[in-house]
């Protein structure tokens, strides 16, 4: 399923917002990478009916419409804090990698690491149009503080009224220290 079989479906993204629920944020993001999310596209495919058909996974490679949508990670490093993952490397026979963007130095390293310390973004953006992580701490005047420490968790994010990022999970923190979601 492509962006454009979307806004060809539904006109206008207010449509395409109103029927999936979603912030108008989120589908901007969306426009940026040039894919509809598959989670996304699952919805899709079930609320119209049939009439999107979400990409199909044929012997385990995905058959798609429109461009790879990979979900944007960020990585918790003890000397950088919180860094950007620019990519994740797989060897058949070594561990897999990642490469991180170490932030103001604008430099790149690529370790083997903990995936402990990985956190996937979800679709979702906070009030100040921040990308909501797991791992995040939101607060919303609702329902306070919520640590997203699970994509399970995704519908309750949704409802949150205004959510705000308020910090993560590693904020004070030391390597090595993992603190308990609530």
């Amino acid at each position: 399923m492509t962006l454009e079989d979307v806004y060809t479906y539904y006109e206008t993204p207010k449509n395409i917002i109103n029927a999936l629920g979603i912030a108008r944020q989120s589908l901007a993001q969306w426009n940026m990478r040039g894919c509809v999310p598959i989670m996304q596209q699952l919805r899709l495919e079930i609320i119209t009916n049939g009439e999107l058909k979400a990409d199909k996974i044929k012997n385990n490679k995905r058959e798609q419409s429109g461009k790879l949508c990979l979900p944007n990670y960020r990585y918790f490093n003890e000397t950088h804090g919180m860094c950007a993952v620019d990519s994740l490397i797989f060897y058949e026979a070594r561990k897999t990698r990642i490469v991180y963007i170490i932030e103001g130095a604008k430099k790149r390293k690529v370790i083997t690491f903990d995936p402990q310390y990985l956190m996937q973004a979800t679709d979702l953006m906070d009030i100040d149009n921040k990308n909501i992580f797991v791992g995040d701490v939101v607060f919303s005047i609702t329902s306070g503080n919520f640590i997203f420490d699970d994509l399970k968790k995704i519908d309750q994010l949704r409802d949150l009224d205004q959510p705000m990022i308020i910090g993560h999970i590693y904020d004070g923190v030391k390597y090595g220290e993992h603190r308990e979601s609530c």
